[in-house]
């Protein structure tokens, strides 16, 4: 569900071990009935990462703010998705968790890695290898999610969430994805990577928003 062209609210619904309706879960895991046919081989499953790891990857490498509405649910690759959203709202029946270990399966290095780079291998191995399903208030404890909410209210926050990232400049909110992200890679940073931090200045929109605020009115961005 696109926001205007500054924000981006998504639901994800997968098929599930014990068959949620739509509006119970975010995603509730893979389908375990289908590794017969699908994923029965190491051959079967890496074709069958190449699409999952495509759909993943467009999530990851949006420019745009990525908010996840989590409704009930939010299980194995569903989890690998919500961590490669920026904001995750849930509702306070919420579930998480990534049970593999009972498959004898492992996460892939690329399924993995959101969950290490924005959390940690301490919340990533506590998940992995515990292999607990969850509630929210562990889920608040490792960090994985911005804000709990009555189960009913999990649509509007997360629209509201959304609607406050896309009043914003939305060359800023890019700025500020990409940046934050960068800043986890250990590298040290380029001259050409300082030096965009400043690049902020010679646009509209910032002729826009400080010229607004002097005069006490609400900007109108253009994003450019």
């Amino acid at each position: 569900m696109m926001l205007s062209w500054n924000a981006t609210l998504i639901r994800i619904y997968a098929a599930s071990l014990s068959a949620a309706k739509a509006d119970e879960a975010f995603s509730a895991g893979a389908d375990i009935s289908e590794f017969e046919t699908e994923r029965n081989s190491a051959a079967k499953a890496r074709e069958y990462a190449k699409v999952f790891h495509a759909a993943a990857n467009a999530v990851g490498n949006c420019r745009h703010p990525v908010v996840a509405q989590i409704d009930g649910a939010c299980v194995g690759g569903g989890l690998a998705i919500a961590t490669l959203c920026d904001i995750r709202i849930c509702g306070q029946s919420s579930r998480f968790g990534v049970p593999v270990k009972r498959l004898g399966l492992v996460e892939a290095h690329v399924e993995m890695a959101p969950l290490v780079h924005k959390f940690g291998a301490n919340v990533a191995l506590e998940i992995l290898l515990i292999g607990d399903v969850f509630g929210v208030d562990d889920a608040k404890r490792l960090g994985l999610v911005n804000r709990v909410v009555p189960d009913e209210k999990v649509a509007t926050e997360a629209r509201n969430i959304a609607g406050k990232i896309a009043d914003g400049a939305p060359l800023s909110a890019r700025w500020h994805k990409k940046f934050i992200y960068r800043l986890l890679d250990p590298t040290p940073l380029s001259d050409a990577e300082i030096d965009e931090g400043f690049d902020c200045y010679d646009t509209e929109d910032f002729q826009t928003g400080y010229k607004a605020f002097l005069a006490k009115q609400n900007p109108v961005f253009k994003g450019r």
